[in-house]
């Protein structure tokens, strides 16, 4: 890729660091990167408000066609 390759991702230890650091959170989850800027009402903080909603209905809609509601 060359120099111009470099610069595209992140470094290895950096992923890895903040990728343990969700897990052992007890994150299912865990955005590392550039989904937006970080902090409260932040583009990332947007992306987990969408997951959840998203889990929750899942778990909704699996209860109902197991027919436990």
């Amino acid at each position: 890729m060359g120099d111009r390759g470099r610069s595209l991702g992140m470094p290895l230890d950096e992923f890895t660091d903040k990728a343990y650091e969700g897990m052992m959170a007890g994150k299912d989850h865990v955005i590392i990167g550039t989904v937006g800027p970080a902090g409260p009402g932040g583009q990332a903080e947007m992306y987990l408000e969408v997951v959840e909603k998203r889990r929750s209905v899942f778990e909704w809609l699996s209860k109902m066609m197991l027919g436990r509601s």
